[in-house]
């Protein structure tokens, strides 16, 4: 506002504001720390929450735009209501001259107090977790990209000696070369999981494509953030320098810690034998800044689709996220983060998901 007003907006940059308001040094990485655009993502929501509140219409608007760290000013739409007009003396010039400085500087404490919106106590004011959480993802113009991984359908067994042939079939790891038919196949936990993390997509009217991880290519990752589901090449690359990831150990599957490498406590068998059933899985959850790309990616990854399933429902559960917020640092909203998950399996369903481990950096 103090620059706007001083004829001095073309010094609002991003570094700058880093470094200005926040305290950033003077050649940071804007890429790994997007503070001020997470900052700027917050003020344009709380602006448009003030000016929807009844009692505003008469005020002189503060326009945020997109694209942009310099703010915008509207008169109100509608004239604030008075009685009948009574004669007033002729105002002086000093008067006439100063009267646009008030109009101005009216807008700037109603701007200075919305900068101010962190101490605001109002009930939809209040951020929850699962706001800060996503906001990365959902609070940028860009399409979200959700990618799920197929499963690929092998006949296993065929009895044909009967009219009615019965097929039995395994579902295996996904294969690049596969025909567009098997594609078409997805595991019950995968599905459960798109439906949960669409479903908070469209509560909040965020566009979003849908995408077999296997044939995404790096420039649908380019296009906007990503939310990648299971398994695929790219969570694999995107985890592979991290603390968590997942790995595999001879016919051992299991979260790998690098802090920890030869602990295998997060581990099930690479295969289910047949007749057997699990009794839980891990899932891994990751929240980071693509630094190839330059967008966030949300990673939500079981050992097995029921560990997806329940990675999905934790970040849909506004009360499971504002659990984690305890083991968070204040400033979490624009870092990196990782969630270590178990599961219980019943049946073909996953139990509620338990943390084990959280990471921020």
């Amino acid at each position: 506002m103090e620059h706007t007003f001083h004829g001095t907006g073309e010094h609002l940059k991003e570094r700058t504001l880093g470094a200005q308001v926040f305290g950033r040094d003077a050649q940071y990485d804007t890429n790994q720390d997007p503070i001020v655009r997470m900052t700027a993502v917050e003020i344009r929501k709380r602006l448009a929450q003030y000016y929807q509140e009844p009692g505003h219409e008469s005020e002189i608007q503060v326009d945020f735009p997109q694209g942009s760290y310099v703010p915008e000013f509207r008169m109100p739409s509608r004239p604030p209501a008075s009685p009948d007009p009574q004669p007033v003396p002729e105002a002086s010039p000093a008067v006439k001259q100063g009267r646009g400085g008030w109009q101005w500087a009216g807008a700037a404490v109603i701007a200075c107090a919305l900068l101010g919106a962190g101490a605001w106590s109002r009930p939809w004011g209040r951020e929850t977790s699962l706001d800060r959480f996503w906001s990365p993802v959902l609070d940028v113009r860009e399409p979200v990209l959700v990618c799920i991984p197929s499963a690929r359908i092998v006949p296993e067994q065929h009895q044909d000696r009967h009219q009615n042939a019965l097929l039995l079939f395994s579902i295996t790891q996904p294969d690049p070369k596969a025909d567009q038919f098997e594609g078409d196949f997805v595991r019950y936990g995968d599905a459960v999981a798109l439906s949960m993390v669409s479903g908070l997509l469209r509560s909040r009217d965020r566009p979003f494509r849908v995408r077999r991880g296997e044939t995404a290519g790096l420039d649908d990752l380019r296009d906007g953030p990503v939310i990648l589901l299971g398994p695929s090449q790219w969570s694999n690359r995107l985890t592979e320098p991290l603390r968590f990831r997942h790995a595999r150990d001879g016919a051992v599957r299991y979260i790998r810690d690098r802090q920890n490498p030869a602990d295998r406590k997060w581990s099930l068998p690479g295969q289910v034998p047949p007749g057997e059933t699990l009794s839980e899985d891990y899932a891994l959850i990751s929240r980071i800044l693509d630094p190839t790309t330059g967008h966030f990616a949300v990673l939500a990854m079981g050992l097995y689709p029921y560990g997806t399933r329940a990675a999905a429902e934790f970040l849909t559960d506004p009360a499971r996220l504002e659990e984690t917020r305890k083991s968070l640092p204040g400033d979490w909203k624009g870092r990196n983060i990782q969630i270590v998950l178990s599961t219980q399996v019943v049946g073909e369903n996953s139990g509620q998901p338990r943390i084990l481990a959280v990471h921020v950096w």
